[in-house]
């Protein structure tokens, strides 16, 4: 097994090839709040990996405050190495072995993501990799990327977790920012127990529910159009089967079942089986906005909305 090699009374720069520019960048942006030995460990990983820390998304570190330091000491956790998802790629690849990767989302019945799927395929494997992973278990609410990428950063930790699976001798001990980032919601969550400051329980963000696009709704309408459905039917089904009044209402999962149900005549056939619901107790709105067309500058292609990516 390889050994860290220091070269003493010799500047980083100069050991491991970067000028003051890119250290100081390094220093302050990819490795911030690290020391010296850290410094050390994490450039020597960087040239035995053959990634460059300079790459955004291929190699970088992360360290966390320690809850309750005590005085003098330093405030930092050990910090850890982390692998972007471009440097786990760009890894696999190198092995020669990688045919292929494949991932999603997993949803409950309402539509809502809950977690994600990939699969990792070798050359000289006959099945792939598998891996499923819990958005509850991953996501940082607090984070902007998790709030607002769900989906996207759920699908990054299972495949990087699947990569694992499939190159643990590439990988091993090795993880990724997306799985780090429960590390720091942990932290949060028992200092917010924990904390004489604290009034109550830190209460963190609820995680947005996926909703249909303005290409998709416009699809939506296109499909009403051809089929020519009234906004009566429309409005019927969507409050028989989702308890739902408009269309910017609708989850994804609602949103497929009710294009499938269109294009296959069931919203009609199954018009004269249904009762119309009692009236939403808030007034009806004078004219039909909420279902009217909604306009974009060009057709987004219906694959691109697909859960596999």
């Amino acid at each position: 097994m390889s050994e860290l090699v220091v070269q003493k009374n010799v500047s980083l720069e100069v050991q491991f090839g970067y000028n003051e520019k890119q250290m100081e960048y390094i220093r302050n942006k990819v490795c911030k709040n690290a020391t010296e030995e850290e410094l050390e460990q994490f450039f020597y990983r960087c040239s035995v990996l053959k990634l460059d820390p300079l790459m955004p998304g291929q190699i970088y570190f992360l360290k966390f405050k320690k809850r309750n330091p005590k005085p003098n000491e330093d405030p930092f956790n050990p910090g850890s190495i982390v692998i972007g998802i471009d440097g786990f790629r760009l890894q696999a690849s190198r092995t020669g072995k990688l045919s292929g990767i494949k991932r999603g989302v997993m949803r409950d019945a309402k539509g809502n993501c809950i977690g994600g799927w990939a699969d990792v395929y070798r050359k000289d494997w006959d099945h792939p990799a598998h891996l499923e992973v819990s958005l509850k278990e991953y996501a940082d609410p607090w984070k902007d990327t998790w709030k607002d990428m769900p989906e996207s950063m759920i699908q990054k930790v299972a495949e990087v977790g699947a990569l694992r699976m499939a190159f643990p001798e590439v990988f091993g001990g090795v993880y990724s920012h997306e799985e780090m980032d429960q590390a720091g919601r942990k932290e949060r969550e028992v200092e917010s127990e924990v904390s004489p400051n604290s009034q109550k329980k830190m209460t963190p963000p609820a995680l947005p529910v996926k909703k249909p696009s303005d290409a998709q709704l416009k699809r939506l309408f296109t499909i009403k159009k051809t089929h020519e459905y009234s906004d009566d039917e429309l409005r019927l089904y969507m409050q028989t089967e989702f308890s739902k009044n408009s269309t910017r209402d609708l989850t994804l999962i609602e949103y497929d079942k009710l294009c499938s149900a269109m294009e296959s005549g069931e919203l009609r056939m199954g018009k004269e089986k249904e009762k119309k619901p009692e009236e939403p107790e808030t007034e009806p709105s004078d004219s039909n906005e909420d279902l009217e067309e909604v306009g974009v500058s060009s057709d987004v292609p219906w694959a691109k909305y697909r859960d596999v990516k």
